[in-house]
């Protein structure tokens, strides 16, 4: 009987984890909104990319796991499906949601996308 109930606990364990690891998958997928410039709009792979000189990201955590500040630069920017660049051109001043998932390229997918009047100041490093 105890021998039973170890194997029970233990794939109650099992289980548990294999939920557990499952629920992390969905919120290792971090979010990020930040405002920047476009600087380019391309296919890559036959998928539609954004260039994007975009102002740095606080709080971004980075491959390892760690919190940093991310610097402005210029990233590429997968675009989601369902995300229309309808309207927006090189030069555009934009805010963009994105998510980071390191499993998909590429790696950095525009949920959002919003184009912001063109005197916005954006602070921007080169």
């Amino acid at each position: 009987m105890a021998a039973g109930m170890g194997r029970a606990a233990l794939a109650a364990v099992m289980v548990c984890s294999l939920v557990t690891s499952a629920c992390r998958g969905d919120a290792a997928e971090a979010r990020y909104t930040v405002r920047g410039a476009v600087e380019n709009l391309a296919e890559a792979r036959g998928a539609p990319v954004a260039l994007i000189h975009h102002e740095a990201i606080p709080d971004f955590v980075d491959g390892y796991g760690e919190k940093r500040t991310m610097h402005s630069m210029a990233m590429a920017f997968g675009i989601a499906s369902g995300v229309s660049l309808a309207g927006i051109a090189v030069g555009d001043k934009v805010e963009v949601t994105f998510v980071v998932d390191r499993d998909r390229y590429p790696s950095f997918q525009i949920t959002a996308v919003r184009e912001l009047p063109a005197g916005t100041e954006l602070t921007l490093s080169r």
